[in-house]
């Protein structure tokens, strides 16, 4: 009987840390894909010649985020 109470026990921690890892996961790949978004706006700002300080405010991204993504654009057009 303690047997199988403790295997339950351990069962119901393996379900939970599993529940937990996947909710995490979700919310990183949520997070991720807003910060993928406002990369692309600011590559399409950039490519309509928009000021980095404009980009910097609609976007939130910093200037080095904005750097790379003029790089990345920079690198598909060679």
């Amino acid at each position: 009987m303690l047997e199988n109470a403790i295997r339950e026990e351990k069962k119901q921690i393996r379900e939970q840390g599993w529940k937990d890892g996947l909710a995490d996961g979700k919310s990183v790949g949520k997070m991720e894909g807003r910060v993928e978004g406002r990369v692309e706006v600011a590559k399409m700002m950039l490519q309509n010649g928009e000021p980095l300080e404009k980009i910097k405010l609609y976007t939130g991204l910093s200037e080095e985020q904005i750097r790379e993504a003029q790089k990345e654009l920079q690198a598909l057009a060679n």
